[in-house]
């Protein structure tokens, strides 16, 4: 029986060993596929193919073949497959290494692009699986996200300080066009100066950025305006009314304490005439003034009988000196409180300065007081101002300042563009595939970034922590 079997199996075996021999030696091509990524500028190194085959190599040919990108609308190019056959290394007859490269400026876009090489030989064929995944050169996107960073700074600072200052300078511009539009308003000193000592203020506070200080401050000066604009008639008659009293105390005599005095007061009075609600509170001022100028020249008139009196003989001073005393009590004691008792007590002490001048024909009337011109001696030059040119400290402070916000903005886009940058384009191996999508989702990050973190920035700033302010 095992002579039997040993005869059965024998000639099997020695017609499958040749079979046993050749199947040693597999066909098979290392790499099995090629993923490369990279951008369409730079030059990417060549990548070695080892093939190895059951039998010697004849005849070995490379076929590239067209990539297509995953939309299927674009192809990359077989020509940007290059393997040239002078570098093929010969290892031994049925082992060999084929160099390829990879020219990816042959791509028309970013992409990841999909296809095969075919290496075939006599005897056979291998396919060699090739993805390509390609994106833009990084300087554009790195701008791109630059500028979106860039955008996200610039609103934030002009929402901090650019937005506020605007809208105020707006409002002073508005409120300066009404007072030019307004030639009457140009007349009156006092509102006028009032307003634009209040712009004046505004604008310092400006400059230090003091933002509700210089909103309260124009609102105010707005107040002003439509308390101006809201009794505006009123405003001029009682204006007007002011600047007849004061030229009439202007032409009194520069010496007369008392009329200086009222003077100061009418001064004072239109100059705060702007702090007042309404114009009838200005013209109870006016009013009062009013009276004091009456009293003056009733005190004025009366010296002036007086002095006439003691000029005619004693003899006939007796006629009229009880007429003057009870005029003279009277005068004191009732205060002219309008322009008919004014008159009244004018009157009065004229027919009275009449009677003096019958008794005495050689006393000449007194023809009031007269009106002197301004000293001639000439004005002085103004004084002196204090030099106001910076210190070396103030400069060195300003510009360490300015080094430490630029230096602060400087790390703020490179950190947030930093992050941005890896996330959406070194992590993405086909960045630029759509243009549109990458490139506004690389903006939009930078923005965002920024935005972010002045909002971030805000809200641990209003916790009042140390340091943090």
């Amino acid at each position: 029986m095992q002579k039997y079997l040993a005869g059965i199996l024998l000639p099997v075996l020695c017609f499958l060993s040749p079979l046993v021999a050749n199947a040693q030696v597999e066909t098979t091509i290392q790499p099995s596929q090629i993923t490369l990524a990279g951008n369409r500028i730079e030059k990417q190194p060549p990548r070695q193919i080892f093939v190895q085959t059951n039998s010697p190599i004849q005849d070995l040919r490379v076929l590239a073949l067209d990539l297509t990108r995953r939309d299927g609308v674009t192809i990359f190019p077989a020509s940007g497959i290059i393997s040239n056959k002078s570098n093929w290394q010969t290892i031994r007859s049925n082992q060999i290494i084929v160099p390829l490269e990879f020219n990816l400026s042959q791509a028309p876009s970013s992409g990841e692009y999909l296809g095969n090489l075919r290496l075939t030989y006599t005897g056979g064929e291998l396919t060699l699986p090739i993805t390509l995944q390609i994106k833009d050169f990084w300087l554009l996107p790195l701008l791109v996200l630059f500028l979106g960073t860039g955008l996200g700074i610039i609103v934030s600072v002009y929402r901090a300080q650019g937005r506020p200052r605007d809208e105020i300078l707006v409002r002073i511009g508005q409120l300066q066009t009404q007072m030019q539009e307004d030639i009457e308003f140009g007349k009156i000193a006092g509102f006028k100066q009032y307003i634009e000592a209040c712009l004046i203020e505004v604008k310092m506070e400006l400059q230090t950025e003091k933002w509700e200080q210089a909103i309260a401050l124009l609102e105010q000066a707005e107040t002003i305006w439509k308390r101006w604009i809201k009794g505006r008639a009123d405003w001029l008659q009682q204006f007007n009314y002011a600047q007849e009293l004061k030229h009439q105390l202007e032409e009194k005599n520069p010496n007369d304490l008392e009329a200086k005095a009222i003077l100061r007061n009418l001064e004072a009075t239109i100059n705060n005439a702007p702090e007042l609600e309404t114009p009838e509170q200005f013209r109870e001022q006016l009013e009062k003034i009013y009276q004091q100028m009456n009293q003056l020249i009733l005190e004025t008139q009366k010296q002036d009988l007086k002095a006439l009196i003691a000029k005619i003989p004693l003899e006939k001073q007796n006629s009229v000196l009880s007429q003057f005393q009870k005029l003279e009590e009277k005068i004191g004691s009732e205060p002219p409180a309008n322009f008919t008792q004014f008159k009244g007590l004018t009157a009065e002490l004229n027919d009275l300065k009449e009677q003096v001048e019958q008794l005495d024909d050689q006393s000449s009337p007194r023809s009031g007081i007269s009106k002197n011109p301004l000293g001639m001696g000439g004005i002085s030059s103004p004084p002196p101002t204090h030099s106001t040119n910076s210190t070396p400290e103030i400069t060195k402070a300003g510009v360490r300042l300015k080094l430490f916000t630029g230096t602060s903005y400087a790390i703020a886009v490179i950190f947030l563009a930093g992050a941005g940058f890896s996330q959406l384009y070194i992590d993405n191996p086909t960045f630029g595939a759509n243009p549109w999508k990458d490139y506004f989702a690389l903006m939009a990050w930078g923005f965002g970034a920024e935005a972010t973190r002045d909002a971030i920035t805000k809200v641990v700033q209003s916790w009042n922590l140390p340091g943090l302010k």
